[in-house]
């Protein structure tokens, strides 16, 4: 799935010249999103404190602050995304 995504906005997303490079491809920022929520949520209805469903849904929502930043960044030209890359994947996939 992340390589689908980084191939789409290698063809769809601007790239400013001389732009910051970001350190994720849009695949692997999404891929961060989505494990993050996972997590929040396994955290939630799975462990039963308090104190560690609200940190994991702080978490979740620093990360996805991140993101509408990094949005933001790439819409005005001021931030863009490297086109991915396709080595040895971690054991997350």
């Amino acid at each position: 799935m992340v390589d689908a995504i980084d191939e789409w906005a290698a063809i769809h997303l601007p790239r400013e010249r001389g732009a910051p490079m970001h350190t994720h491809s849009l695949g692997q920022v999404f891929s961060h999103v989505a494990r993050t929520y996972v997590r929040a949520w396994r955290t939630i209805l799975y462990s039963g404190r308090a104190d560690l469903g609200h940190s994991a849904w702080s978490r979740l929502a620093e990360v996805i602050q991140g993101y509408a930043t990094l949005r933001g960044e790439i819409q005005t030209g001021r931030r863009q995304l490297p086109l991915g890359w396709h080595g040895i994947p971690d054991r997350d996939g």
